[in-house]
């Protein structure tokens, strides 16, 4: 009877499990749906920003006519005070050269006056000097004769003068005439242009009233239907949650049960061997598997390895997990902290969030999400782990989607991050400076090579790091290495987005186990990549290993996971 009871409960909870999955599938789907519906509604926004656009520049084109017309206006008033100008210059010359010839007429004649008195005075004076006056007046004769040549001469260019100024002003007036027709002409093309852009501007306001009243009646629909299903899926979460609750109180008991039985198989048994194909995948820390399993025994450590076959002679050691315990807790998180996510592209933790908030109830936290300040507009998409980051939005996540915390510096409104001396960090293999502007450049998978910061980041010179390899034998334990014909390398501070992430690790004394190099690393391997897990060589062992079996106070055999400390 004893063993028709657990056989029946196993059953209940399978049913109940089934369950659950079946529902998460529907919630799965609902959501994808709500996603779907979420970029048709962007796809909406970004044709309404086009023809927000189209119009701007429609203003623009007629503001550039309005300036257009203002600099023909300002031009005309220019020639007109340039005519005017010359006008005035001209009369000016003219009168100017009058008073000089009047001038020098009088000089003339009073020079006459007083010589004529002098002859006077010498003719009553002496006869002597007659002869001498009166060639002297010849003299001055001939040089009235010139001078009044000099006055015909005047007169005649004068003339000229006039004449050349009335052909110029009639030409001026011709061209003036011919500008005044051109600017009618543009005046009119204007008046045109501008009447064709009220007939366009009122088409496209009533094509922007109908589209709007469309979307609007649109968003409105899909807004009620959003809260219906909004409704629909809180009410699901909350049973969901009731259930998950449940579980946990039920299933405590068992687990302590399996962990007093685990410690007492360890103490017997030999190490256990898992399969190299079939179970490398399982001995590494994936972030949402393994995380939800250790979320949910909270006294039990280390990584569940289960296999149901052991046949293959061809085994593989699975590492010792007291060089890669990177389990987080509810207790590992605090308010303001900045903590690494898993980035969905490759699930590397390249994401950052500052922490506001903690539930540890609903093992959730509230965060704000960290984005990377762009510095050019060429800029599409950054994947590197280090540089500035500004706050993003809001959101509550759960503690299984967290990595590591993150050392950085805080400034008025943004958050830097740099690899700081002693770290471990992945460098992208292939990376580029056009990464970031040029998205089909980011293929999956990314290529890494890890690397330690043996140097803090100095702004003129860079960051200096070391090339790291895996020791062979194990999986995760890395240590210096040589690598593209160097060892040490610095990279330059343009050239800081080759970080990928940082790698969590340990720093090894070298006495944990034969084979471990002193001052090696024991990495994570949640934040490496899967084909770094696979080994090159598998170990031959002979050691042979029985399905382990635990014999229950009613006498029934059920198999256990093995459990690795």
């Amino acid at each position: 009877m004893a063993m028709q009871g657990d056989s029946v409960e196993s059953d209940v909870t399978e049913q109940n499990s089934e369950g659950y999955l079946k529902i998460l599938d529907k919630i799965q789907a609902k959501s994808s749906s709500i996603f779907e519906f979420s970029l048709q509604f962007d796809d909406v926004v970004a044709s309404l920003e086009k023809k927000e656009e189209r119009l701007r520049v429609v203003e623009m084109k007629e503001k550039e006519i309005g300036l257009l017309e203002e600099s023909i206006s300002r031009r005309l008033s220019v020639l007109e005070e340039k005519e005017i100008e010359t006008d005035l210059r001209l009369v000016i010359e003219a009168s100017i050269m009058r008073l000089v010839l009047e001038k020098q007429s009088e000089d003339l004649v009073t020079q006459l006056k007083t010589e004529e008195n002098k002859l006077g005075l010498f003719l009553r004076s002496t006869t002597k000097k007659l002869e001498e006056l009166v060639s002297e007046f010849d003299g001055r004769k001939e040089e009235a004769c010139r001078v009044s040549e000099k006055l015909c001469e005047l007169e005649k260019a004068e003339k000229e003068f006039h004449l050349k100024q009335r052909a110029e002003t009639e030409r001026r007036n011709e061209e003036s005439e011919a500008r005044e027709k051109d600017l009618r002409a543009l005046e009119e093309a204007v008046k045109e242009k501008t009447a064709e852009l009220k007939r366009k501007e009122e088409t496209l306001e009533l094509k922007m009233k109908e589209e709007a009243e469309k979307l609007r009646e649109e968003t409105e629909l899909m807004r009620k239907g959003l809260e219906i299903k909004e409704k629909t899926l809180e009410k699901r979460l909350k049973e969901l949650e009731l259930k998950q609750m449940e579980l946990e109180e039920t299933s405590r008991p068992q687990l302590v049960e399996a962990e007093s039985r685990k410690r007492s198989n360890l103490e017997i048994e030999p190490p256990l061997l898992v399969k190299n194909d079939s179970d490398a995948d399982s001995c590494t820390p994936q972030a949402k598997k393994q995380k939800s399993q250790e979320a949910n025994d909270g006294d039990i450590e280390g990584i569940v390895c289960t296999d149901k076959s052991y046949e293959d002679p061809n085994s593989l050691t699975c590492p010792d997990t007291k060089l890669n315990d990177f389990s987080k807790s509810m207790s590992s998180f605090a308010v303001d902290q900045v903590w690494a996510l898993y980035d969905p592209r490759d699930d590397m933790p390249r994401n950052y969030a500052q922490i506001r908030e903690i539930f540890e109830s609903q093992l959730s936290l509230q965060v704000t999400l960290l984005e990377h300040v762009k510095t050019t507009k060429d800029e599409q998409s950054i994947l590197s782990g280090c540089g500035r980051f500004e706050y993003g939005d809001t959101e509550i996540k759960s503690h299984l989607m967290f990595a590591h915390e993150m050392d950085h510096i805080k400034s008025a409104e943004e958050v830097i991050v740099n690899p700081r001396k002693g770290e471990t960090w992945a460098l992208f293999s292939d990376w580029n400076a056009s990464w970031n502007s040029h998205l089909e450049l980011q293929e999956l998978p990314y290529r890494y090579d890890f690397v330690e910061v043996i140097s803090e980041f100095d702004d003129l010179i860079g960051i200096q790091v070391a090339y790291m390899g895996r020791v062979e034998g194990y999986e995760s334990v890395f240590n210096h290495a040589e690598q593209y014909g160097c060892i040490k390398i610095v990279i330059p501070p343009a050239e800081m987005q080759r970080f990928s992430h940082k790698v969590e690790s340990v720093k090894l004394s070298g006495k944990e186990e034969e084979g471990i190099p002193f001052r090696s690393f024991k990495l994570n391997p949640a934040a490496m990549p899967r084909y770094y897990h696979v080994l090159e060589e598998v170990v031959e062992t002979e050691i042979q290993i029985k399905d382990p079996t635990v014999v229950h106070q009613n006498g029934s055999t059920k198999d256990l996971p093995i459990i690795i400390d």
